[in-house]
């Protein structure tokens, strides 16, 4: 049990969640992003 490496689980959920925040960061902003497209569309039409 001695032999197994703690850095590098620990390393790699640390990348996990890294990878996890961004991705939900970045469809956050596109869905603002076409949120706002969608209401400018509406109100050139509308």
């Amino acid at each position: 049990m001695k032999d197994f490496n703690w850095d590098l689980v620990m390393s790699r959920n640390l990348c996990l969640c890294l990878l996890i925040t961004w991705l939900s960061v970045f469809v956050w902003v596109l869905r603002l992003y076409f949120v706002g497209r969608l209401n400018q569309l509406e109100s050139a039409y509308f």
